[in-house]
């Protein structure tokens, strides 16, 4: 998926000005992947992996942690039904302010290598850091929220919704997991392609230099003026390409995650409030409680007919004995 991602920033970023002048010439996503081979080698198409993987992995798990949190404390338990779905959306926006100053840094990065304009992570952090100090790695940061922050209200609240039909459609509370992966995939898609003239806006923001635009609204003359309503949507198909699969998984592993950890959460506080146990000798088996007091898998060993022994807190255990069937 990421070399799709760096074909779409050289798009966004390269142009391609006829000898005679006139309006620019847009590259395809064919013709971008041809100069990236041919400048950087079949590695360049993963040109600013390590640096988005820097950004993006820590933001993710803010970001989901942020949801979840705000979606069952606020949204089910103080919001009326009618009103839960614009809560959803205020919990992503939320979400993604949390996480957004962990991503910028590692997004900066990534494009500029992506771009070509460093030839690694170590030289361009060290670029950035001397010519424009910390803030330099925050560059576009108000074009990024810009972006991000209805891509992911849309992207959240689509997936809700996507979820809640194909529930209705097949009957079911529960969805397969292929399930959710495609309802992630669909409501990425759609959310990459309606917010790609802002994702044009913050590449060129974080890519050129800051003598070249004087702010977002300049950066919005500019395209418009030299490429009319194509140019905001330069490198769209690439960013649908890659954000298909991209939010199957997040969204599809996100799912599977977070019922493993609510089925912990649950045992969990079975084993707080009621701490009962099954040990199995012989032909019978004793459902036991540890006088300890303390939750844990017992290990038992058979003393008496009655008696049995919890070798990890050295605690009597004490029950009735029951036939298995």
């Amino acid at each position: 998926m990421h070399p799709l991602d760096t074909i779409k920033i050289y798009m966004q970023r390269a142009r391609m000005v006829p000898a005679g002048g006139g309006p620019i010439l847009r590259l395809s996503m064919a013709g971008a992947a041809q100069e990236i081979w041919a400048k950087r080698g079949p590695m360049g198409l993963y040109t600013g992996l390590g640096a988005n993987l820097s950004g993006q992995v820590p933001a993710g798990a803010i970001k989901f942690a942020t949801y979840e949190k705000l979606k069952r404390h606020v949204v089910q338990q103080r919001l009326p039904d009618a009103a839960q779905g614009w809560g959803e959306v205020g919990s992503a926006a939320l979400a993604f302010l949390a996480c957004s100053l962990v991503l910028v840094p590692g997004e900066v990065v990534k494009s500029r290598l992506q771009a070509g304009l460093y030839p690694s992570f170590r030289e361009a952090l060290l670029r950035i850091l001397e010519q424009d100090g910390i803030t330099g790695l925050y560059a576009g940061y108000w074009a990024t929220v810009t972006r991000d922050v209805p891509y992911t209200m849309l992207e959240f609240g689509l997936y809700e919704q996507f979820k809640r039909a194909c529930q209705w459609s097949v009957q079911r509370d529960r969805l397969h997991s292929s399930e959710e992966w495609a309802m992630g995939g669909l409501a990425g898609g759609v959310t990459g392609w309606c917010t790609t003239p802002l994702d044009v806006i913050k590449t060129k923001l974080m890519t050129c230099s800051r003598s070249q635009y004087h702010g977002y609204l300049d950066v919005v003359r500019d395209v418009w003026q030299r490429e009319r309503l194509g140019g905001f949507f330069t490198g769209g198909l690439a960013r649908v390409l890659w954000l298909v699969p991209f939010t199957a998984v997040f969204f599809g592993s996100h799912e599977i995650i977070k019922r493993f950890l609510q089925s912990q959460r649950a045992r969990s506080k079975s084993l707080v409030t009621d701490c009962w146990f099954w040990g199995r000798y012989g032909q019978a088996a004793t459902l036991a409680k540890c006088t300890s007091g303390k939750p844990h898998l017992h290990r038992l060993t058979p003393r008496k007919q009655w008696g049995m022994q919890c070798r990890r807190h050295s605690a009597s255990l004490y029950g009735r004995r029951i036939r298995l069937s």
